[in-house]
C-alpha cells in the first residue's frame, strides 16, 4: 500500500509540477527511479496474493466437505464483503466531495464528481474498467471480482484433476502473456519512460491494456498454481541451504533486471539506447509474472519455515494489522491523494523527498480514517455475513 500510495502522490505531483523535465533529465539515471516508475507492480502483488490464498483455502475447504461448494455462499460473500464500503464511499463522494476545497486544479475534479451520478453503478457492477466508472480507484476491485468469477473453473479441475487444472491455469497464463505481447507490439505500449516512436497514449495503455483482466491475469494466475502447491504438500516443503541461496541469487537477478533492464532506453538518459518494439513488448508483457513469481518465491520460502530471520520479520504483528486495514485504506487513499495535492494554488517543485514527505502525511490520514472504516462498517459486516452465510 505505501508503494501504492507513493505512486499516486508522485504522479499527481507530477501533474502539476512546474520542473517536471528538469527533474526527470536529473533523476533518470538514479537507481530509485527504475522502482519508482515501475510501482504499478505492486497491485500484481495483490493479484498474486489473491489467487494464491483464495486457491489454498477453497481446496482445503472441498477436501473437507467432499468436493462440495456452496456455489451461491462463493459469489455472494465475495459481493458483499466489498461492495457496501465502496458504496458508503461513492455515495459521500459524490454528494460532498465537490465542496471539499477550491483552487484551479480542483474544478477538474469536482466535475469528475458530477460525472458519477451517471457512472456509479458500473463500479457496483465490478464492469467500470470497461465501461469507465466513477472512483479510479476501483479498476482493480472489478478486475479481481472478474478474475475471481471465472476461478471456480480452475478450482474444480485442480480438486478433480489436477493436471488438468494445472495444464488450464498454463495455458491460460501463456495465452494471457502472448496477447500481451501482441498487444505491446502493435499498439506501440511501453513503459512511462521509455523513449519510443512511435509509441501509445496514457488513455490507450490505460483502457486497452491495463485495466483489463486478460491482460492482468497471470499473476492471480500463478498464485493459483502455488496456492495449489501449499494445499497440496501441506506447506511442508524442505529446502537446503545451498538451494534456498540458489532461489535467493535468483530472485535477486530477476526483481534486478525487472527494474534495470531498460533503463537504458528512458527519456533524457545519459547514455541513451533504444529498446526495440520486440524488447519492449517482451519486457511489458513478461515482467509482471516476473514479479509474481518473486513475490510466491518470499510466500512459499517463509510459509514453509525456511526463511528464518525474513520470516520472523515479515510475521510481525503490524504487518497484520495493515493487512487488515489495507481494504479501506485502498479505497479512501486517493480522496486524500486529490485533496491534499489539487487543493493547491500554485505551482510545486517536484523532487523525491518532497514525495516522500507529502506520501507519509497522506498515509498517515488515509490510515487513521481506514482504522474508523474498518471497526465501524468491514469488521461489524463481516460479523453479519458470518452469522448470514453460516455453515
Amino acid at each position: 500500500m505505501v508503494w501504492i500510495i507513493y505512486e499516486h502522490v508522485l504522479l499527481n505531483t507530477a501533474a502539476t509540477a512546474e520542473n517536471v523535465t528538469d527533474f526527470i533529465k536529473d533523476k533518470v539515471d538514479s537507481l530509485w527511479t527504475p522502482i519508482v516508475s515501475n510501482g504499478t507492480v505492486s497491485c500484481d502483488t495483490f493479484f498474486t496474493m489473491s489467487g494464491l490464498v483464495l486457491t489454498y483455502s477453497m481446496l482445503n475447504s472441498m477436501k473437507k466437505l467432499n468436493g462440495k461448494v456452496k456455489w451461491f455462499q462463493y459469489y455472494a460473500l465475495r459481493y458483499f464483503r466489498l461492495t457496501p464500503l465502496m458504496i458508503i464511499l461513492a455515495v459521500f463522494f459524490i454528494t460532498t466531495y465537490p465542496s471539499w476545497t477550491s483552487g484551479p486544479w480542483w474544478a477538474s475534479q469536482s466535475e469528475h464528481a458530477m460525472e458519477c451520478h451517471d457512472t456509479w453503478w458500473r463500479d457496483l457492477l465490478y464492469v467500470n474498467n470497461f465501461l469507465g466508472g466513477c472512483y479510479q480507484a476501483t479498476w482493480y476491485l472489478a478486475v479481481d471480482m472478474q478474475l475471481y468469477m471465472i476461478s471456480p473453473i480452475f478450482l474444480l479441475s485442480l480438486y478433480r484433476k489436477p493436471a488438468v487444472g494445472i495444464f488450464l491455469l498454463t495455458v491460460c497464463t501463456l495465452a494471457s502473456i502472448s496477447y500481451t505481447l501482441y498487444l505491446t507490439y502493435t499498439k506501440h505500449i511501453t513503459h512511462m519512460l521509455v523513449k519510443m516512436i512511435p509509441r501509445a497514449s496514457q488513455l490507450v495503455v490505460r483502457e486497452q491494456y491495463y485495466v483489463l483482466p486478460w491482460c492482468r491475469a497471470p499473476p492471480y494466475l500463478i498464485g493459483m498454481v502455488i496456492g495449489y502447491v501449499l494445499h497440496r504438500t501441506r506447506m511442508k516443503i524442505s529446502v537446503n541451504w545451498r538451494w534456498q541461496i540458489f532461489g535467493w541469487i535468483i530472485f535477486l537477478l530477476i526483481q534486478i533486471s525487472n527494474f534495470y533492464s531498460i533503463q537504458h532506453a528512458f527519456v533524457f538518459y545519459p547514455d541513451y539506447s533504444p529498446v526495440s518494439p520486440a524488447e519492449n513488448s517482451a519486457y511489458i508483457s513478461l515482467s509482471r509474472p516476473a514479479w509474481s513469481l518473486g513475490v510466491c518465491w518470499v510466500i512459499v520460502i517463509c510459509v514453509t519455515g525456511n526463511a528464518g530471520v525474513i520470516n520472523s520479520f515479515l510475521s510481525l504483528p503490524i504487518w497484520a494489522v495493515g493487512g487488515r486495514l489495507s481494504y479501506a485504506g485502498y479505497l479512501t487513499h486517493l480522496f486524500v491523494v486529490f485533496w491534499y495535492l489539487r487543493s493547491r494554488t500554485s505551482n510545486q517543485c517536484i523532487d523525491y523527498w518532497s514525495v516522500f514527505v507529502d506520501t507519509s502525511g497522506i498515509l498517515l490520514i488515509t490510515y487513521f480514517i481506514a482504522v474508523f472504516l474498518t471497526l465501524l462498517i468491514e469488521m461489524p459486516l463481516r460479523k453479519i455475513l458470518g452469522v448470514l452465510f453460516k455453515k
